[in-house]
Protein backbone atom coordinates (compact mmCIF):
# COMPACT_ATOMS: atom_id res chain seq x y z
CA UNK A 1 0.00 0.00 0.00
CA UNK A 2 2.67 2.24 -1.04
CA UNK A 3 3.50 4.69 -3.59
CA UNK A 4 5.11 2.93 -6.98
CA UNK A 5 8.88 3.68 -7.13
CA UNK A 6 8.86 7.12 -8.83
CA UNK A 7 5.83 8.20 -6.69
CA UNK A 8 5.86 9.05 -2.92
CA UNK A 9 3.07 7.47 -1.23
CA UNK A 10 0.15 9.31 -0.07
CA UNK A 11 -0.66 10.78 3.24
CA UNK A 12 -3.35 8.07 3.08
CA UNK A 13 -0.71 5.44 2.54
CA UNK A 14 1.58 6.71 5.35
CA UNK A 15 -1.72 6.47 7.49
CA UNK A 16 -2.71 3.24 6.57
CA UNK A 17 0.41 2.20 6.78
CA UNK A 18 1.81 3.63 10.27
CA UNK A 19 -1.72 1.99 11.71
CA UNK A 20 -0.47 -1.39 10.76
CA UNK A 21 2.88 -1.57 11.80
CA UNK A 22 4.32 -2.58 15.03
CA UNK A 23 7.37 -0.28 15.49
CA UNK A 24 5.54 3.14 16.86
CA UNK A 25 9.18 4.11 18.25
CA UNK A 26 9.41 7.90 17.82
CA UNK A 27 12.81 9.23 17.14
CA UNK A 28 14.56 12.42 16.90
CA UNK A 29 15.47 13.84 12.90
CA UNK A 30 14.30 10.57 11.49
CA UNK A 31 10.10 10.77 10.78
CA UNK A 32 8.37 7.20 11.77
CA UNK A 33 5.09 5.80 11.88
CA UNK A 34 4.61 7.18 15.13
CA UNK A 35 5.01 10.66 13.98
CA UNK A 36 2.05 10.11 11.45
CA UNK A 37 -0.07 8.57 13.69
CA UNK A 38 0.48 11.61 16.05
CA UNK A 39 -0.10 14.12 13.08
CA UNK A 40 -3.57 12.19 12.55
CA UNK A 41 -4.49 12.47 16.36
CA UNK A 42 -4.27 15.78 16.07
CA UNK A 43 -6.41 16.21 13.33
CA UNK A 44 -9.74 18.38 13.67
CA UNK A 45 -11.54 15.45 11.80
CA UNK A 46 -11.81 12.75 13.75
CA UNK A 47 -14.75 11.39 11.31
CA UNK A 48 -11.99 12.01 8.62
CA UNK A 49 -9.88 10.08 10.09
CA UNK A 50 -11.99 6.83 11.07
CA UNK A 51 -13.26 7.19 7.21
CA UNK A 52 -9.83 6.79 5.76
CA UNK A 53 -9.09 3.68 7.68
CA UNK A 54 -12.26 2.50 6.38
CA UNK A 55 -12.19 2.80 2.96
CA UNK A 56 -8.07 1.41 3.41
CA UNK A 57 -9.42 -2.26 4.95
CA UNK A 58 -12.13 -1.81 2.52
CA UNK A 59 -9.32 -1.30 -0.46
CA UNK A 60 -7.85 -4.43 1.53
CA UNK A 61 -10.34 -6.64 1.71
CA UNK A 62 -10.82 -9.50 -0.28
CA UNK A 63 -13.83 -8.51 -3.42
CA UNK A 64 -14.64 -11.11 -5.69
CA UNK A 65 -15.28 -10.02 -9.43
CA UNK A 66 -19.43 -9.91 -9.79
CA UNK A 67 -20.21 -10.27 -5.75
CA UNK A 68 -24.18 -10.79 -4.99
CA UNK A 69 -25.64 -8.17 -2.33
CA UNK A 70 -25.21 -11.17 0.54
CA UNK A 71 -21.09 -11.05 -0.46
CA UNK A 72 -21.25 -7.18 0.08
CA UNK A 73 -23.17 -7.37 3.08
CA UNK A 74 -20.62 -10.25 4.67
CA UNK A 75 -17.99 -8.18 3.27
CA UNK A 76 -19.25 -5.07 5.31
CA UNK A 77 -18.99 -7.15 8.59
CA UNK A 78 -15.68 -7.89 8.35
CA UNK A 79 -14.44 -3.97 8.60
CA UNK A 80 -13.45 -3.08 12.31
CA UNK A 81 -13.63 0.80 11.68
CA UNK A 82 -17.10 0.06 10.11
CA UNK A 83 -19.28 0.70 13.21
CA UNK A 84 -17.48 3.76 14.62
CA UNK A 85 -18.06 5.25 11.27
CA UNK A 86 -21.57 3.96 11.49
CA UNK A 87 -22.54 5.98 14.97
CA UNK A 88 -20.89 9.05 13.76
CA UNK A 89 -22.84 9.28 10.49
CA UNK A 90 -26.09 8.55 12.50
CA UNK A 91 -25.27 11.08 14.98
CA UNK A 92 -24.69 13.55 12.03
CA UNK A 93 -28.00 13.01 10.31
CA UNK A 94 -29.69 12.73 13.55
CA UNK A 95 -28.18 16.49 14.19
CA UNK A 96 -29.10 17.92 11.13
CA UNK A 97 -32.82 16.90 11.52
CA UNK A 98 -32.66 13.83 8.35
CA UNK A 99 -35.51 10.79 8.60
CA UNK A 100 -34.25 7.84 9.72
CA UNK A 101 -30.45 7.58 10.08
CA UNK A 102 -30.12 4.39 12.27
CA UNK A 103 -31.20 2.66 8.89
CA UNK A 104 -29.89 5.22 6.18
CA UNK A 105 -27.10 5.47 7.30
CA UNK A 106 -25.59 1.66 6.64
CA UNK A 107 -26.65 2.27 2.84
CA UNK A 108 -25.15 5.24 2.61
CA UNK A 109 -21.38 4.48 4.14
CA UNK A 110 -21.88 1.54 2.02
CA UNK A 111 -22.59 3.36 -1.41
CA UNK A 112 -19.64 5.91 -0.10
CA UNK A 113 -17.30 2.40 -0.40
CA UNK A 114 -18.57 1.08 -3.62
CA UNK A 115 -20.67 3.34 -5.61
CA UNK A 116 -20.63 0.48 -8.64
CA UNK A 117 -23.73 -0.39 -9.72
CA UNK A 118 -24.02 -3.90 -8.43
CA UNK A 119 -26.54 -5.28 -11.47
CA UNK A 120 -23.65 -4.34 -14.10
CA UNK A 121 -21.20 -4.31 -11.35
CA UNK A 122 -19.46 -1.06 -12.88
CA UNK A 123 -18.97 -2.43 -16.31
CA UNK A 124 -21.91 -0.11 -17.78
CA UNK A 125 -23.51 -2.40 -20.13
CA UNK A 126 -24.92 -6.21 -19.76
CA UNK A 127 -23.49 -9.46 -19.96
CA UNK A 128 -24.38 -11.67 -22.58
CA UNK A 129 -26.13 -15.05 -20.23
CA UNK A 130 -23.89 -17.26 -18.95
CA UNK A 131 -20.36 -15.78 -20.47
CA UNK A 132 -18.00 -13.17 -19.05
CA UNK A 133 -18.16 -11.06 -22.46
CA UNK A 134 -20.64 -7.81 -22.23
CA UNK A 135 -23.34 -7.44 -24.64
CA UNK A 136 -24.13 -3.75 -26.22
CA UNK A 137 -27.40 -3.35 -24.34
CA UNK A 138 -26.70 -0.36 -21.34
CA UNK A 139 -27.70 -1.70 -18.27
CA UNK A 140 -31.17 -0.91 -17.14
CA UNK A 141 -30.51 0.06 -13.61
CA UNK A 142 -27.63 2.43 -13.59
CA UNK A 143 -28.29 3.27 -17.35
CA UNK A 144 -25.00 2.59 -18.68
CA UNK A 145 -23.22 5.17 -16.02
CA UNK A 146 -22.13 2.19 -14.36
CA UNK A 147 -22.46 3.84 -10.56
CA UNK A 148 -25.74 2.93 -7.91
CA UNK A 149 -28.53 4.97 -7.07
CA UNK A 150 -27.28 7.19 -4.11
CA UNK A 151 -29.02 5.94 -1.21
CA UNK A 152 -32.03 8.41 0.57
CA UNK A 153 -31.27 11.04 -3.27
CA UNK A 154 -30.73 14.39 -1.99
CA UNK A 155 -30.14 13.42 2.20
CA UNK A 156 -27.75 10.56 1.06
CA UNK A 157 -25.96 12.88 -0.97
CA UNK A 158 -25.87 15.91 1.94
CA UNK A 159 -24.22 12.98 3.85
CA UNK A 160 -21.70 11.82 1.17
CA UNK A 161 -20.53 15.29 0.56
CA UNK A 162 -19.93 15.72 4.45
CA UNK A 163 -18.32 12.58 4.63
CA UNK A 164 -15.68 13.58 1.58
CA UNK A 165 -15.55 16.90 3.08
CA UNK A 166 -14.22 14.98 6.35
CA UNK A 167 -11.76 13.17 4.64
CA UNK A 168 -10.53 16.28 2.91
CA UNK A 169 -10.11 18.05 6.49
CA UNK A 170 -8.10 15.11 7.54
CA UNK A 171 -6.23 14.56 4.74
CA UNK A 172 -5.13 18.26 4.27
CA UNK A 173 -4.31 18.34 8.44
CA UNK A 174 -2.04 15.38 7.77
CA UNK A 175 -0.54 16.28 4.87
CA UNK A 176 0.34 20.16 6.47
CA UNK A 177 1.22 18.20 10.08
CA UNK A 178 4.14 16.03 8.35
CA UNK A 179 5.43 18.86 6.39
CA UNK A 180 6.00 20.66 9.26
CA UNK A 181 8.23 18.20 11.00
CA UNK A 182 10.42 17.69 7.70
Amino acid sequence: MTGTDDTPPTVEERYLTAAHTSNLRVVADKKGAGDVLIAMGWSPSRVGAALIRLHGEWDGAEKRPRMSETDYILLRSKLKSLTSVLAQVVAHMGKRGMENPEASAGPIVGYWLDQNCHTCHGLKFLTIRDTPVLSGMRCRVCHGSGKGAIPQGNQGKDVLNWMDACVGAARASLRTRLRNTE
